[in-house]
């Protein structure tokens, strides 16, 4: 590898009792066996570094991701991932044999990760030169960083002032990484937050979600669009929420997202993390009034049913009533990983109510 303009793969040596020799290729198109620099060779690229730095590392993502990139390549076997790691005795690409996909090809929808075939990469061990010497854990971990920025650098920027429903906004300001907007009332939040969330998931911002809220009303209100919305969304992404509502209805909620296929529980815990959503590095939280948040609460707990839900008083005397609401949009990779943790082992150890 090489790091004189940016992270470069120059050239791979591999070796397994399959091949039968050891396989060089190199980045230069006039030789036998060769590659260029493509997203499916930097995923592959990513992957492999990981990997030497931990074994157990995988890389996943949906639509337009790094990883999509490779998992496409690991299907169709391109050129260069033969010239890569050869063939065996049959024929057969010893690459198939490498690697492990999750939903190969995203044919369920949501992401698709991609590690390596442990049991079968057992006969090789990675080592990773740079600039001609080889690397360490720290020259390892500091490349992983760069790959990260490289990463990032490839996703578009979204300008949350353009989006539809920005008209909405009353006051916007940002300090550093941190943008915080303010409605008039939690329905025109809501209204934005929509556009939101559907930008970040098809920007590749949001390949991997998790909220945990007290309620969700979205497929009380409009249960066919919600459908469809959630159907599209899981297609960009992995989805897990939690709810830490009692109601009924908020059992409904839960009930209804898993049919579609996200991860959905309701656990008395989730309060701890109230209204917050973590897509990729980036975190929202929404931040009511308490009157608006007893409003809330109390048109949950007074609907025994779906059939008694009053859905044009919840639209009138609680999202458009006026209440200053609060949308705050931050970027930080270390925290949401945390975040993202946390909330993951509520899900995984809570007991559903």
């Amino acid at each position: 590898m090489s790091l004189d303009r940016e992270i470069e793969l120059l050239s791979t040596e591999f070796f397994h009792p399959l091949a039968g020799e050891v396989i060089f290729t190199e980045r230069n198109k006039n030789s036998l066996r060769s590659f260029s620099w493509s997203r499916g060779v930097k995923a592959l690229t990513y992957l492999l570094v990981s990997s030497a730095y931990d074994k157990n590392a995988y890389i996943e993502g949906g639509a337009g991701s790094l990883a999509a990139s490779l998992d496409y390549a690991l299907s169709k076997k391109p050129m260069w991932l033969i010239d890569m790691f050869g063939t065996d005795s049959t024929g057969r690409p010893i690459c198939n044999r490498l690697f492990r996909r999750i939903n190969p090809e995203r044919k369920r929808g949501g992401v698709v990760k991609i590690m390596l075939n442990q049991a079968f990469f057992s006969h090789c061990r990675i080592e990773i030169f740079l600039d001609d010497r080889s690397a360490n854990l720290a020259d390892l971990k500091w490349l992983l960083e760069l790959f990260h920025q490289d990463v990032e650098a490839l996703i578009p920027t979204i300008d949350l002032l353009k989006l539809p429903g920005s008209e909405l906004v009353k006051s916007f300001k940002r300090d550093g990484n941190t943008s915080e907007l303010v409605f008039d009332t939690l329905g025109d939040l809501d209204s934005y937050f929509g556009s939101v969330h559907l930008s970040f998931l098809e920007s590749a911002h949001g390949r991997s979600i998790v909220g945990s809220v007290a309620h969700s009303w979205w497929p009380l209100l409009a249960p066919q669009q919600e459908r469809e919305n959630a159907r599209k969304f899981l297609s960009y992404a992995n989805i897990s929420y939690l709810y830490g509502g009692k109601s009924p209805l908020d059992l409904w909620v839960s009930s209804y997202y898993r049919r579609f296929g996200v991860q959905s529980k309701r656990i008395a815990d989730a309060y701890f993390y109230r209204d917050l959503w973590v897509y990729d590095d980036y975190i929202f939280q929404v931040f009511l009034p308490m009157s608006c948040i007893r409003d809330v609460d109390y048109a949950f707990r007074e609907a025994d049913s779906l059939e008694e839900f009053d859905r044009e008083s919840f639209i009138t005397s609680v999202l458009y009533k006026p209440a200053e609401a609060t949308l705050v949009i931050s970027r930080d990779r270390i925290l949401s990983d945390n975040l993202r943790r946390s909330v993951m082992k509520l899900f995984k150890d809570s007991v559903p109510l």
